[in-house]
């Protein structure tokens, strides 16, 4: 039995340790917080640690026996698995992995690896999102793309093409933008109007990323699962936190 528990607990170390750099990856780059919730993909990150951090090594606990003749098969099988599971678990989340959080006209739209538009129209490469790169915010820039965007319209009123949101033609530079859209936000009082303990939650976030509630706009987030309120400092256009709130009734945004 001692040499099953140490076999066991090798098996496990060497698996935790590969799961862990896996999901610092996700949550750190491919999904930080709150876009995980927002796009989805937990299904698979649990299905993900429950084969490669916990059957595996039970499996190991199972078959081990030194002296048995098929161990080295029966090892190499439970790993094999363990290996499809991560790179099938990995590349099914990094196809839904948000490349961009796009600033159309008063939201946010959180837009992924698999349904952003066709790339090699942006109008710069520094826009791109390398696979080891958070997610790029960017602004939706009519004013010199009008041409572009109707032709957008008159595609879809057709029923062609994707949403404009999707469309990297339209994307331009975020932080340069800053002052023609901060003003566009949720009103505050009326978030409290359906939310009025929400105050507290909000000086509490604020308080913590070192940025006055006065200094603070707040715009919706919109995902393909969830949505969320985004809390967003108005110097600099930096989103630092979120609210987990159901908003889409009863809040209008700034004229």
């Amino acid at each position: 039995m001692q040499y099953k528990i140490k076999a066991f607990l090798t098996h496990f170390s060497i698996s935790a340790v590969i799961v862990a750099s896996f999901l610092l990856l996700v949550f750190f780059v491919w999904y930080p917080k709150p876009l995980m919730d927002a796009e989805g993909g937990w299904d698979i990150i649990i299905l993900l640690v429950v084969i490669d951090l916990i059957l595996g090594p039970l499996m190991t606990f199972v078959v081990f026996k030194p002296d048995k003749k098929s161990l080295k098969f029966d090892l190499s099988v439970i790993v094999l698995i363990q290996i499809v599971a991560l790179v099938y678990g990995g590349s099914i989340i990094y196809s839904g992995r948000p490349v961009y959080v796009v600033f159309n006209v008063n939201k946010f739209h959180v837009i992924t690896q698999s349904t952003v538009g066709d790339l090699t129209k942006l109008k710069n490469e520094s826009l791109k999102t390398g696979i080891f790169d958070l997610p790029n915010y960017i602004f939706m820039n009519y004013k010199e793309n009008m041409d572009k965007a109707v032709k957008i319209y008159e595609e879809l009123l057709a029923g062609n093409g994707k949403s404009i949101v999707f469309r990297p033609e339209m994307y331009d530079f975020y932080e340069p933008h800053l002052p023609e859209w901060i003003d566009k936000g949720i009103k505050f009082e009326d978030i409290l109007k359906f939310h009025p303990k929400i105050d507290l939650i909000v000086r509490q976030k604020c308080h913590r990323a070192g940025i006055s509630v006065a200094n603070t706009a707040y715009f919706y987030l919109v995902g393909s699962v969830k949505d969320f309120v985004v809390l967003v400092d108005k110097k600099t256009g930096f989103v630092f936190d979120s609210l987990d709130i159901n908003t889409w009734y009863g809040v209008t945004s700034k004229k």
